[in-house]
């Protein structure tokens, strides 16, 4: 999925920010984060990945927040 930051603004996040929910209950999945120049497509982060589980026991990761900061 591509989307487009500011499309979806919450107290949560900023102009910059957008959420994305996957399911109402845990799932297991892996996602790639990456952020791009909307012009022409160039990349300009390095690649995050985030692994969610489909349990909800301590310390499982059923939520994830990246924040990209320019240097």
């Amino acid at each position: 999925m591509t989307t487009v930051a500011g499309q979806y603004v919450r107290p949560e996040t900023n102009e910059a920010g957008w959420d994305f929910t996957v399911n109402n209950v845990p799932v297991g999945l892996v996602f790639y984060v990456e952020v791009y120049r909307q012009e022409d497509g160039a990349r300009l982060s390095n690649t995050v990945k985030i692994v969610t589980v489909g349990s909800c026991n301590p310390g499982d990761v059923n939520v994830a927040k990246v924040v990209f900061q320019e240097n």
